[in-house]
């Protein structure tokens, strides 16, 4: 008996020369699937072709802020953020270069994925900031809000009598009721709050 045992003829599995080009073919047809249609299938962004790109905010801008790169960088995609429209739907009102935006200070909130107008800016060379929001003519004083009653549920842009605030406050140029000029009345007086700028 040999220690070796002896070799079989044939190979491994009998196929016909058709089978192997069959597999081969199908082989490679998996392989061009694969290659060439899963990448497509993750990437299918629209077409643009035709469409004209309107800079929107891709953050929440509040009011007073002046426009920076960041505020139209959408991360996400690594671009500026940009909606496609028709041009049919863009209005001459719509600001179409970011050189018009980049800069300008807000007049108030701006919402991600909304365009920009000039309607939502201030005028050019607007400070940015609580400034921005005093309009023109008028003054502004900081008063803590911890000295005055009822500044706790105010916003920007609310309006109420003057008086309602100034009890005790020395507030140069207005009169309160029948008192000299520059003087408010104190939570005690029992008159009326009707206030009228001095001379």
């Amino acid at each position: 008996m040999s220690p070796v045992a002896p070799r079989r003829s044939g190979g491994l599995i009998n196929l016909s020369p058709s089978t192997v080009v069959a597999v081969a073919v199908v082989a490679a047809s998996l392989l061009v699937v694969v290659l060439v249609g899963v990448p497509r299938l993750r990437s299918q962004a629209p077409s643009t072709a035709g469409l004209v790109p309107v800079p929107t905010a891709a953050v929440p801008i509040a009011a007073h802020t002046r426009i920076k790169r960041d505020h139209l960088w959408d991360a996400a995609n690594a671009r500026i953020a940009v909606v496609y429209l028709p041009p049919r739907a863009v209005t001459k009102e719509m600001l179409l270069n970011i050189s018009d935006i980049i800069g300008r200070v807000l007049d108030g909130d701006k919402r991600p994925g909304y365009v920009f107008t000039e309607e939502d800016f201030l005028p050019r060379g607007t400070r940015e900031g609580l400034v921005a929001g005093i309009p023109a003519g008028k003054r502004a004083i900081r008063v803590s809000g911890d000295r005055l009653d009822g500044l706790a549920g105010l916003n920007a842009g609310d309006h109420s009598p003057p008086a309602m605030f100034l009890r005790g406050i020395w507030v140069p140029g207005v009169e309160v009721g029948p008192q000299q000029a520059g003087a408010a009345h104190t939570a005690d007086d029992p008159c009326d709050f009707d206030c009228a700028p001095t001379k």
